[in-house]
């Protein structure tokens, strides 16, 4: 009766449309507020398939943001083929707190207390400091950073719902959408009024493991000083020479604020590192032998994916042990982060090498500068470096297949760069043309290090003999005098991660350290810290492992920024336009790949 007497519609109406009338009165307030009815059914047995399926999506999504507590309502038939999304399936609204949560869904993060009894906690050391505002402390409930910020603004709800024709089969997984409503989030880092650990019985440990990178020496200080002043934890051990250092206990150093000082000024890891190494049940034997509470680790890929190891084999023996991890590689390829530590100093000192190269391009007629940096499977480095010089010329990495010859192919490009400005520079990240490589029978044999890293050929000499054997003549013959390309060459690959951080990356530094501390003092385990979309937050180990982070060629990113500013051919073939608008992309340019 209240739906004919507001919506005035006859039988000839569309039944849709009349649902959507009906939507549209029962939104406002001042009627849905006063109104006694509790329970509200809409028939639609008359309409077609798609506009019961179109009707009770648009009622379910309005009905969600405008219901009051108690109401419940029906739509029949229940159209089986809408799932306007994957979690929202109660049709009783507005009863708590949990039917609005579900309009994110929250990457949850284990804790200790899911497989131990203790149930207890404690109050933060910090929560009892005076004229500490409440506001200053995370709510576990609610804070929380969304894993995606650019939207597609056209979007509708017919765009989140899933509408097939009457013809069409709903096949499992079709409706799972994590757009608009169930979009992917974080749990938000920071400071808990309560914790899990009694800050009096509280023991910790910190290793770095895998290569050298700016700011190990930054985390490891500020681990140790978040523990003892904020917390009060006194017994910090930094584990020496990377997972191997957990065989030998005696050799475990107690650190101190005076051990630590001025560890950041420093570049390395003052407690060493080492490659391999790992052996789950030694390493927790160890930390059950110290009675370790408190696991910080530090390092890239193949070291977070040995931490989510130790934290299995805890979870499986019932201890309560948190495990954190602070992710740590130059080539900022941990994905989801906008960036990793390092990063940024790793870029500058890259820029200082090209600037030379620039220099000795600009000195000899027919100049050509080649800047080799690090790499392996993404090309972060030198993109952003070779769009922060402002003076890159062609910017090669692992991402792009590049070929030499030929229309498009990056002698012609070269020698037209050459020509025009008597110079050019070039960047190319190690990784870069391991495929062209090998089709030119340039590649060696197949060799690993102690992480099971395949060692790269060596692209930069190569590239240098096939460049400079193509242009020498083309150059010659051009030339007024007879030059040829003079070409120089520089490989700055180690000098840009043995180095003290720049300013920017120790407060990175010291943030990701003392979140994770926040962290594992909550009782959060087998979680790493990180930056998403400039928040820092908490990501579930298994999300990233076995995953990177690359650069992103097939959206609005950075690429094609480099691309448009270098004038370089772009490389792309036939297919590679991309219509995934669901693709996660980091702040960095980067896209998320299986490995």
């Amino acid at each position: 009766s209240s739906l004919s007497r507001r919506a005035n519609y006859n039988q000839s109406c569309d039944t849709s449309q009349a649902a959507f009338q009906f939507a549209s009165w029962f939104s406002e307030p001042t009627i849905h507020t006063t109104t006694p009815a509790h329970n509200i059914a809409i028939n639609l047995a008359n309409a077609s398939m798609q506009h019961q399926r179109l009707a009770h999506a648009t009622l379910l999504g309005i009905l969600l943001q405008h219901a009051s507590p108690g109401l419940t309502f029906s739509v029949l038939p229940s159209p089986q083929s809408v799932r306007p999304c994957k979690r929202v399936s109660s049709h009783r609204l507005g009863e708590s707190r949990s039917s609005r949560s579900e309009l994110w869904k929250i990457e949850r993060i284990d804790r200790t207390n899911d497989w131990t009894d203790s149930a207890k906690t404690y109050p933060s050391p910090l929560a009892l400091k005076p004229n500490i505002p409440k506001g200053w402390f995370i709510d576990p409930l609610r804070d929380a950073v969304a894993a995606k910020v650019q939207v597609d603004a056209l979007e509708s709800w017919e765009d989140s719902a899933c509408f097939l024709s009457d013809e069409e089969e709903e096949e499992e997984g079709d409706c799972e959408f994590d757009r608009g409503q169930n979009a992917e989030a974080f749990v938000l880092a920071g400071p808990r009024a309560e914790i899990a650990y009694d800050t009096e019985k509280c023991k910790a440990a910190v290793v770095t493991c895998g290569g050298l990178c700016p700011g190990l020496n930054t985390v490891i200080r500020e681990v140790v000083v978040c523990l003892r002043r904020q917390y009060g934890v006194n017994e910090v051990y930094g584990i020496p020479a990377g997972y191997r250092g957990f065989k030998s206990p005696e050799t475990w150093r107690l650190l101190d604020e005076e051990a630590v000082r001025n560890i950041h000024n420093q570049g390395g890891s003052i407690l060493g590192s080492s490659r391999g190494g790992h052996d789950t049940f030694a390493i927790v034997d160890s930390l059950v032998a110290k009675e370790i509470n408190l696991l910080f680790v530090v390092g890239g890929d193949g070291t977070v994916r040995g931490a989510a190891r130790i934290a299995e084999e805890v979870k499986n023996r019932g201890l309560e042990i948190s495990v954190a991890v602070v992710p740590k590689t130059i080539d900022n390829d941990v994905p989801l982060l906008d960036r990793t530590f390092g990063f940024e100093t790793a870029v500058s000192s890259a820029r200082e090498a090209i600037d030379v190269a620039n220099t000795e391009a600009e000195g000899f007629p027919n100049g050509l500068g080649v800047v080799k940096v690090m790499g392996r499977n993404s090309g972060f480095i030198a993109m952003h470096s070779a769009l922060g010089s402002c003076v890159v010329d062609l910017c090669l990495v692992p991402e792009v297949d590049f070929f030499l010859d030929g229309p498009g192919g990056i002698v012609d490009h070269l020698y037209e760069r050459i020509r025009a400005n008597d110079k050019a520079v070039v960047v190319v990240a190690e990784g870069a043309g391991q495929k062209l490589m090998a089709a030119m029978g340039a590649a060696g044999e197949t060799v690993t290090d102690a992480s099971g890293n395949i060692l790269l050929d060596d692209i930069g000499p190569w590239l240098c003999r096939q460049l400079k054997t193509r242009l020498d003549p083309r150059l010659e013959e051009a030339s007024d005098h007879g030059d040829k390309l003079t070409l120089k060459y520089l490989d700055p690959s180690y000098s840009v991660r043995g180095i003290p951080p720049l300013t920017a990356d120790n407060l990175y530094c010291l943030q990701l350290a003392h979140n994770a501390v926040h962290g594992a003092m909550a009782g959060m385990t087998n979680f790493l810290v990180g930056a998403i979309n400039t928040r820092e937050c908490y990501i579930p180990i298994p999300l990233v492992a076995d995953k990177r982070n690359v650069i992103d060629t097939r959206h609005q990113s950075l690429w094609e920024t480099l691309v448009f500013a270098t004038g370089q051919p772009s490389f792309q073939r036939e297919g590679d336009d991309a219509e995934d608008f669901d693709a996660l992309t980091t702040a960095s340019g980067g896209v998320v790949l299986p490995n």
